[in-house]
């Protein structure tokens, strides 16, 4: 028999008489905690069930201010009516004190009161609870926590709330409050009518209970600052410096919640290389590939530690940093360039064929990370040629994938950082000036297109001379540009010299080749050479299937040339499975709203309304008209000339109004984008007011007693009205 044995059984052979003398209150502890929650209904139900019919041992784990405390006493309010005894510690360091005047204990010396305070608990009788918050220091008090742990069989329900791990103790993960909770939480605070607004603030907070309320708290108690500051501040990086008080910030508090005191120099490093990364799940595997730890089993063992200590969530495979958290190592644990390179290294190497519009689709699900480091480089300025060359690779991908505003962005972020680091002739600062160039091609940005091409040639002309590959390159770009502003005579030149030089570098079966092929062929099109059209787009397209594949959207985007081609022919049967070829590669490869995609959609509608197909004409223009909407917006040329299709079509099927509405944006949408002289504004001119004098012809005019008999008539005849449209009355 050990010491503390022989302690107990002199205790408990004097207990019942000691306990006879003093009558034990139900409220074991001063305080119980919170009494009041907003949401958490589902993990209250959880934690009972688990508690009741599970196991008597529930460890309630988590982050720092996820709410642990909150639920772990508001569960204890809740069930106290039907408890005969229950308690609430604030640690572990509380218990004999708290329990000291309750239990009436006798010994001094702590451990001692330690063991007291277990004896007399074990003789209570009936249902009990207790509940240990903010358990610390595991490892050091494992000794403690298992004496405590044997109450369980003398009818103890007890749960523990602690970011840490506690061997033999089921965990239950809190995770972040649900959306709908944190909107209430917020509200109840401080009312935000903008429920977007509201919901772009928690998803930045990660609906992070503690920072919910603060920032609720934050803008009740400041008239200064607004929603849309606060919103503002968040995506400026600015979340630490906001104050709640004169002294007190959002950093103060996340001080309180978060050290690094227990962590050695490589779990920190760990801490501070994942705070680039977005706060998503992100899988193992992957964080392998993006450390390059593939074969190091430390790395797995790191991660999990920091699971172990509360720093990180996992499940199913995938670890987490919570925003909030990623917060407080940004600003108090500031990252350095050598730090983070391995992963600017590994981005960087996933995109660095980002002129291959299938690499731009391969990389859709990654543009998370890749905001997440753009972000991270903007807050802590680092710039240099490395990260240069990130933003305008980056950029090809934004642009690729339609995302025009962010690959503009980018692109300059990417001159600024070449310009000043590399000279304005480097290699990188001439491709950036193209890349600005063919996004404002896209976006139909002609005048800009021309000066940065123009820029982008004058070094290469220069510094590579007139025969290097690159600066065809350039000769093919400003053909094109001239080609479709139908500045044909400046087109051609440019085409074959850029031809020349491509065949003599690459040969005739290389894909820059068939580049200048295709472009050709489209050139000849637009000037009516038909028989010259074909043969290059054959010539080019035979190239791309044999180089890139059949199921290349490159050889997609050669499958609908030459169905453009057989329809203007009309030869519909060659156009019709062309179009389907290219439609299943884009659909696949690039999804259903890509404009790509949509201009085959609009393709077909012009097939089927050259077939006399109708019902599908309207199908696939109003197809195409949505997608140009949400990829370009309103007031792009493309929205325009899906409104000025549907609005022909319209017209012919005799349904005016439509008609009407349709051509009214069309040309509303031209008349700002499009020059005065340009043939698709002056058609649609023609075709609206076609549109408004049938309209006209077909509305019986509505009298008013306002039109006297010689007045001018209203139908713009230029007759008096008694001689026009009043003669019948």
């Amino acid at each position: 028999m050990d010491i503390n044995d022989s302690f107990n059984n002199i205790i408990d052979s004097t207990v019942t008489v000691h306990l006879a003398e003093h009558k034990t209150p139900r409220q074991l502890t001063s305080k119980l905690g919170k009494d009041t929650i907003i949401g958490r209904a589902k993990e209250l139900e959880d934690i009972d069930t688990l508690l009741k019919e599970s196991s008597s041992l529930l460890l309630i784990n988590g982050i720092g201010g996820i709410g642990k405390s909150t639920i772990a006493s508001y569960y204890l309010h809740s069930q106290k009516e039907n408890l005969d005894y229950y308690g609430f510690f604030e640690g572990l360091e509380s218990f004999t004190s708290e329990l000291r005047e309750p239990l009436a204990l006798k010994q001094e010396k702590e451990s001692d009161a330690f063991l007291e305070s277990l004896t007399n608990l074990r003789n209570l009788k009936g249902n009990k609870l207790l509940v240990f918050d903010d358990v610390k220091d595991i490892d050091e008090n494992q000794e403690k926590i298992e004496k405590i742990l044997a109450l369980k069989n003398r009818g103890y329900k007890i749960l523990f709330t602690s970011r840490e791990e506690i061997e033999d103790i089921e965990p239950y993960y809190l995770d972040v409050l649900l959306l709908e909770d944190a909107k209430k939480l917020f509200n109840s605070i401080y009312k935000v009518e903008d429920e977007e607004l509201l919901e772009d603030i928690l998803g930045y907070l990660d609906c992070h209970a503690f920072f919910v309320e603060m920032t609720a708290k934050t803008l009740k108690c400041k008239s200064t600052l607004t929603p849309e500051i606060i919103k503002e501040k968040f995506e400026n990086g600015e979340f630490s410096t906001i104050k709640r008080k004169r002294k007190e910030s959002f950093n103060n508090y996340l001080n309180e919640l978060f050290s690094f005191d227990e962590l050695d120099d490589e779990e920190i490093l760990m801490l501070k290389q994942l705070s680039v990364l977005p706060s998503i799940e992100i899988e193992f595997e992957f964080l392998q590939e993006i450390f390059d730890k593939k074969d190091d089993e430390e790395f797995e063992e790191i991660l999990n530690y920091l699971c172990e200590k509360g720093w990180l969530g996992y499940s199913k495979g995938s670890y987490k940093l919570h925003q909030v958290i990623k917060e407080f190592i940004l600003f108090n644990h500031t990252i350095v360039f050598e730090e983070l390179e391995i992963i600017i290294d590994c981005f960087s190497n996933l995109i660095k064929r980002s002129d291959d519009i299938q690499v731009a689709v391969d990389n859709r699900n990654n543009i998370i990370y890749f905001d997440a480091l753009v972000n991270v480089f903007d807050i802590l300025k680092i710039k240099n040629a490395k990260i240069g060359f990130f933003f305008l690779t980056l950029g090809n991908i934004t642009r690729s994938l339609n995302i025009y505003s962010k690959a503009e962005i980018l692109y300059y972020k990417a001159l600024s950082i070449h310009k000043k680091i590399l000279g304005e002739e480097h290699l990188y600062t001439v491709s950036t000036y193209n890349n600005l160039a063919t996004l404002y091609y896209s976006m139909e940005i002609y005048e800009k297109a021309e000066a940065f091409y123009l820029k982008a040639l004058n070094i290469w002309e220069r510094t590579l001379g007139e025969e290097h590959p690159n600066t065809a390159d350039l000769y093919n770009n400003l053909a094109s540009l001239y080609n479709i502003q139908r500045f044909y005579k400046k087109a051609i030149p440019f085409y074959f010299k850029s031809l020349e030089i491509k065949e003599k570098v690459w040969g005739e079966e290389h894909t820059n080749t068939a580049d200048s092929y295709n472009n050709l062929a489209l050139l000849c099109q637009s000037i009516g050479d038909y028989k010259n059209t074909e043969l290059f787009l054959i010539k080019a397209l035979k190239i791309r299937e044999k180089v890139l594949g059949v199921e290349h959207p490159v050889t997609a985007g050669s499958y609908n040339n030459l169905a453009e081609y057989y329809r203007l022919v009309e030869s519909y049967n060659k156009a019709k499975p062309l179009y389907f070829k290219a439609l299943n590669t884009y659909e696949e490869v690039l999804g259903e709203e890509h404009s790509l995609t949509a201009n085959i959609y609009n393709n077909l509608a012009l097939l089927y309304k050259s077939m006399g197909i109708n019902d599908k004409v309207e199908y696939f223009y109003i197809k195409a008209l949505k997608i140009y909407t949400k990829v370009f917006g309103e007031e792009h040329s493309k929205t325009g000339n899906s409104y000025n299709n549907l609005g022909a079509f319209y017209y012919t099927q005799k349904d005016f109004e439509k008609a009407n509405r349709h051509m009214k944006k069309a040309v509303a949408i031209w008349t700002k984008t499009l020059p005065e002289n340009h043939p698709h504004l002056i058609g649609s001119k023609t075709w609206l007011d076609m549109i408004e004098k049938d309209i006209l012809k077909r509305t019986p005019l509505k009298l008013s007693k306002k039109i006297a008999r010689n007045d001018p008539c209203p139908c713009n005849s230029g007759k008096k009205y008694k001689k026009c449209c009043g003669k019948s009355n």
